[in-house]
């Protein structure tokens, strides 16, 4: 899914929590989560290619998802694997993110906008 459309929705799922009494500082960390996670698809290109442009990471990274859609829904299980210029996405390392933020509280927006994004790139593979 392109940032642009994490940004939409994420904006769009900020508005309720708005309402539920978040904090303007944990309604931009959920939004800034659930966005710039994608930053390891940066880190990824940059460390396959040694190339720091960031014109050309998007390009490669837009191509590289790109798929015919003809929007059939086949739901899938979640990779619980790492996979390259994913790191962050991993199942593993949203569940640390909750785990620590038990303890500190300001990372729970943080989880929260990991885990809304890695739920929008599952409902995204699910349509072929």
């Amino acid at each position: 899914m392109l940032p642009k459309y994490h940004a939409l929705a994420a904006v769009a799922a900020a508005l309720p929590l708005c309402h539920a009494g978040w904090s303007a500082a944990s309604l931009t960390a959920f939004t800034g989560a659930a966005v710039l996670i994608d930053v390891d698809h940066y880190l990824g290109y940059v460390w396959a290619t040694g190339d720091f442009s960031l014109r050309n990471a998007y390009s490669y990274h837009r191509e590289r998802y790109r798929r015919p859609r003809r929007w059939r829904f086949r739901p899938r299980w979640p990779s619980l694997k790492f996979e390259q210029g994913r790191a962050l996405h991993a199942l593993p390392v949203i569940a640390l993110v909750f785990l620590l933020s038990l303890r500190l509280s300001p990372l729970r927006p943080l989880a929260w906008g990991f885990l809304f994004h890695r739920l929008q790139d599952e409902l995204f593979r699910s349509f072929d």
